[in-house]
């Protein structure tokens, strides 16, 4: 077996260590390693936070336990420091990824010493530097609304519509669809905005958590004018041209919209659960207990008058500004390439940055919102510091877990997690020939002027070969009485049968063959939402998850369905879709799951728990009731009623009223609590 690259340079950690004497091979591993060893690390930290409740010691072990199924050969063989040293590069990958393949040197004599960095450092990935930034300038506008009195204020414009629980659960929910051009931007604005109410309305943090979380991707992925719209695109865009296809990637795109039965289930949940005033699971005994504790404000009503616009204006500006930058962003990037003269808004949108962007728009507007605070006297100019800090300081601690997860992360990758789960979508070319003859199914792209097809037995020899001339496209099937080209019987077993196909010039024609071993063609969309959510739930990122899955399932539905659009392309796109958002919902170490627990104030595991089995419960419609019959081609128009109708009906018959309070309180039954 070859010897794996050292650890500097497959990981390229930027820590020198002195050359270590390494032993001979004296185990030799499987590879890749098995599934469940891959997702190990994933596994370990999600058990630990629930037994212990304890975060960062959870992702903390799922590092160490990733950096060792990673390197299980090297430290059987006596070489363990390989481990450390790739636990090293998940942490400095985790801040700036990318920067462990650089390499850090120092040169200089005495006290003089310099340092340099080999390699282009414009293909540092600077996005996770960018979201802690972001995260902590909407954490000091926070505070300076807090403790001006602007949040006090707008809660009061805010109750006047928001009548008792419902009414509230209802406003998060649609303030949630007017942030859809990011789900980060999202899961803070609206669960930093909405979390005074709820104290009001003695409605519990964690079902705040839910409703942002729930809505913040769902509504991100399918609003035409948003981060992730871009980003899709350019992964279609990418796999159509690879492909030669005529296809445009917004047609796929919107042609798909009508299969993203998750994000259609999962905001119906939220809103389902909101306007009927019902919940199940874990978090109706967090609203029991919420509705049985007192109500709070965080301080004393303002007095000023332009105080809740002073509070409102800079979070319209975060939001209306962002959207700009993205804009502006988008087309500076078109313009440099020469392409902005026939560039779309949504192409625009997809060559923009929108970390930079969502930097710039919380930037000014934390600006904005001191000057406001100030010049109403609501806040005193010496204090705004103060004030920042007051709502910074809450959410460092999040931020620690947010790092630890992109750490997380970085151990999945290194285990080949995500490679192993795609492979169960990818069809097999093997099969287990028995006694008489055996059938193959293969599909063809395109008419086909001539097709070798081949038969290997499972050390890789082949046995037997045949020319096929003059087939159609579609499905094909090849019929083998197990005897190999020179006449002798092949004994029972497995074999594999590949297909080489051509036109009558010489072009290769795409094919697909089919085992026996992987499920019927109509099962593909159902397959691939599942694949998905296990990847993402891994993996802890739904973009991950998109930009491995869909070069695969693009290509693989174009040549099962004859180079056609068709439900099968169409449902296993928004599978992929879909799929990425549950298991994004169900994750811990998801980001988006780590800030709507921080733009709520709400402990991440009691998030995680309490959603979890609205997540499953909406995943579980859109399976049964969405992809599984889109795949026997069941109209969309058909089942998106039916999904949505399922969903309203679970929540009104599983789901239980909140027993305690629910008209609002009044002002005597408040209980201040200075900040």
């Amino acid at each position: 077996m070859e010897q794996p690259a050292p650890p500097l340079q497959r990981h390229g950690t930027p820590f020198a260590l002195l050359p270590l004497p390494r032993p001979e091979t004296i185990v030799d591993l499987p590879t890749p390693l098995p599934l469940l060893l891959a997702l190990s690390p994933a596994l370990f930290a999600i058990g630990v936070a629930l037994l212990t409740q304890k975060v960062v010691p959870s992702l903390l072990t799922g590092m160490f336990v990733g950096a060792a199924v990673a390197h299980l050969e090297a430290i059987f063989n006596g070489k363990a420091i390989e481990a450390f040293e790739a636990l090293g590069a998940y942490f400095v990958e985790a801040l700036i990824p990318g920067l462990s393949r650089f390499e850090l040197s120092l040169r200089g004599e005495g006290e003089h010493l310099g340092g340099y960095v080999e390699g282009d450092l414009s293909a540092l990935d600077t996005s996770h530097l960018l979201i802690i930034a972001f995260s902590l300038c909407v954490a000091g506008m926070v505070g300076v609304l807090g403790r001006s009195g602007g949040t006090r204020a707008m809660v009061r414009v805010i109750e006047r519509f928001a009548r008792g629980p419902r009414g509230a659960q209802v406003a998060a929910w649609l303030s949630g669809g007017l942030v859809f051009f990011d789900d980060y931007a999202n899961c803070l604005v609206v669960g930093s905005a909405m979390g005074p109410i709820f104290d009001r309305f003695q409605i519990s943090r964690a079902k705040l958590a839910f409703i942002v979380d729930c809505t913040a991707a769902p509504i991100a992925s399918i609003a035409l004018i948003s981060t992730w719209v871009g980003y899709e695109l350019g992964l279609i865009n990418t796999e159509l041209n690879k492909l030669g296809s005529e296809h445009s990637a917004l047609g796929l795109f919107v042609a798909a919209l009508p299969y993203a039965f998750y994000a259609l289930t999962a905001l119906t949940m939220v809103g389902a659960v909101a306007i009927l005033g019902r919940d199940f699971g874990p978090m109706l005994h967090e609203e029991r207990q919420a509705r049985s504790r007192p109500p709070k404000v965080d301080e004393e009503p303002p007095s000023h008058p332009l105080m809740a616009l002073a509070a409102l204006v800079p979070v319209l500006l975060l939001v209306v500004l962002t959207l700009i930058f993205l804009l502006h962003d988008g087309r500076t990037q078109l313009a440099e390439r020469g392409q902005l003269a026939q560039a779309s808004t949504l192409e625009v949108l997809a060559a923009a940055d929108p970390f930079l962007s969502l930097l710039w728009g919380s930037s000014i507007a934390l600006a904005i919102a001191a000057l406001l605070a100030v010049f109403t006297g609501g806040l005193a100019l010496f204090r705004v510091p103060a004030a920042v800090w007051v709502g910074i300081k809450p959410v460092l601690g999040a931020l620690v877990v947010l790092f630890l997860a992109w750490g997380l992360g970085n151990a999945m990758t290194d285990t080949k997690a995500a490679e192993h789960l795609t492979e169960l979508v990818r069809p097999a070319d093997r099969f287990v020939h028995a006694e008489g003859e055996t059938t193959i199914p293969f599909t063809l792209t395109a008419a086909t002027h001539r097709a070798e097809v081949t038969i290997f037995n499972p050390q890789g020899f082949a046995l037997h070969s045949e020319l096929l001339r003059d087939l159609d496209p579609g499905e094909q099937r090849y019929t083998w009485d197990g005897r190999s080209s020179l006449g002798a019987s092949a004994p029972a077993g497995p074999y594999r049968l590949q297909v080489k196909a051509y036109e009558a010039d010489g072009t290769p024609v795409e094919s697909v063959v089919r085992g026996q071993d992987r499920f019927p063609v109509w099962l593909l969309p159902a397959v691939v939402f599942l694949v998905a959510a296990a990847t993402a739930f891994a993996t802890g990122t739904s973009f991950g998850t998109m930009a491995i899955l869909i070069p695969l399932v693009i290509p693989l539905g174009f040549t099962l369905q004859g180079g056609e659009v068709g439900p099968v392309i169409l449902g296993s796109l928004a599978a992929v879709l879909s799929g990425s958002i549950l298991g994004d919902h169900a994750s811990p170490i998801s980001d988006t799951t780590v800030l709507s627990a921080l733009g709520a104030g709400v402990d991440l595991v009691l998030h995680v728990k309490t959603q979890l089995p609205y997540a499953l419960t909406a995943g579980t419609i859109a399976l049964l009731f969405g992809f599984i019959p889109a795949g026997w081609g069941v109209s969309p128009w058909l089942l998106i009623p039916l999904c949505l109708v399922t969903t309203v009906l679970t929540v009104r018959l599983v789901g239980q009223r909140v027993s305690g309070p629910a008209p609002p309180p009044s002002e005597d039954e408040l209980v201040v609590v200075e900040p």
